[in-house]
């Protein structure tokens, strides 16, 4: 496995965790860019962790050179993928594209193949199981499926608060659940689609609206 986000994120550490545990070899960014790629080659790596900004600069690289990507497998974390990156992606670098929607609070909530959800605006994927979704009012009620309201998560391995932050933990942190500040829904099956944040949205008579 490649991996180059940050070794102190939670993806990072899991994913590297994992592997280790496993026996396999992970490889990270070196000081010479052009020598990291060529050893994804040289090392026949078959998995990459990344961002879709990182996912933009190693593409850079195969559409520049006649190197072949040994990759099976793409999981872009941290944002959403754009159309016109994914279809570069699939053509040169490797058609099995997978998005990550979490946070460190709480781990992967949500994943997806890239050629299921492209057409979707907004698509975070399916909720993993056991994982919990639910949608809710400003009175954190829950909302019925596909109807828009605050999202917030629930893991079997979440964090319960911020240390030494009381009053951001009481924030993100209610019943039992993590807010992560995004508005959304779920479609009836199982699909999360986030359509903005809560800091992007005022109150107009009782009606949310972006701004």
């Amino acid at each position: 496995i490649y991996c180059d986000l940050e070794l102190a994120s939670e993806p990072a550490f899991r994913f590297i965790l994992y592997m280790l545990m496993r026996g396999g070899m992970v490889v990270l960014n070196g000081n010479d860019p052009v020598a990291t790629e060529q050893s994804l080659d040289l090392f026949k790596i078959q998995s990459m962790v990344t961002s879709p900004r990182g996912l933009a600069e190693h593409l850079k690289f195969y559409e520049h050179t006649d190197v072949r990507c040994s990759l099976e497998h793409i999981l872009a974390m941290g944002g959403r993928v754009p159309p016109e990156l994914l279809e570069r992606v699939w053509a040169r670098m490797c058609t099995n594209v997978f998005n990550d929607y979490g946070a460190t609070e709480v781990g992967s909530v949500a994943s997806s193949d890239l050629r299921d959800i492209n057409g979707i605006p907004g698509c975070a994927g399916y909720v993993i199981v056991p994982n919990s979704v639910e949608i809710v009012d400003e009175n954190r009620i829950a909302k019925a499926a596909e109807t828009e309201g605050i999202v917030r998560l629930r893991t079997p391995y979440m964090a319960a608060e911020y240390v030494g932050q009381p009053e951001a933990s009481a924030l993100a942190f209610r019943d039992g659940w993590f807010y992560p500040g995004d508005y959304g829904h779920v479609t009836q099956q199982g699909l999360l689609v986030i359509t903005g944040g809560v800091e992007n949205r005022i109150n107009v008579g009782g009606d949310t609206k972006l701004v």
